[in-house]
């Protein structure tokens, strides 16, 4: 899925039950658990290790030549990640679960993405990817935002 949607989704959701900072915190931990993908790109990368249009165009490309999730996305980091969370929820309930909504709507986000028809363009020098389920659930976050602010 695209960063947009890592956004909206999980800041859409967390404004039902949170102020508008706490679901800006959600939108970005959301978005930023794609990071790995940039440090996948440095080990695995041929050439370019550091450019970011060639990480985005790999992770976006159809024909990808490596795996650009480290174990953030795989299940000992998704168990390491609810571990953390759980012991954060000691400290700062609603934080943890601001935190978790990020996280585990990523992760989701991901799975559903991965079993669906992509649909592949070219802007620029930018690929893009998308599907009609995540057109929709943008459409439906944007909604979801307008309605709670």
């Amino acid at each position: 899925m695209n960063p947009l949607t890592h956004f909206v989704v999980p800041f859409s959701i967390s404004l039902l039950f949170s102020n508008i900072n706490f679901s800006i915190i959600a939108g970005l931990i959301g978005m930023f658990i794609d990071i790995d993908h940039y440090f996948e790109h440095i080990i695995h990368a041929k050439k370019m290790k550091f450019s970011l249009l060639a990480t985005w165009n790999h992770a976006m490309s159809k024909h990808a030549t490596y795996s650009e999730w480290s174990f953030i996305h795989k299940p000992l980091g998704i168990f390491f990640f609810t571990y953390l969370i759980g012991l954060m929820s000691f400290f700062n309930l609603e934080f943890s679960l601001i935190i978790a909504l990020g996280y585990y709507s990523h992760i989701l986000l991901d799975q559903i993405s991965i079993r669906l028809n992509q649909y592949y363009f070219k802007l620029g020098n930018l690929i893009f990817q998308l599907s009609y389920l995540e057109l929709l659930l943008i459409l439906l976050s944007f909604i979801l935002i307008v309605i709670t602010l």
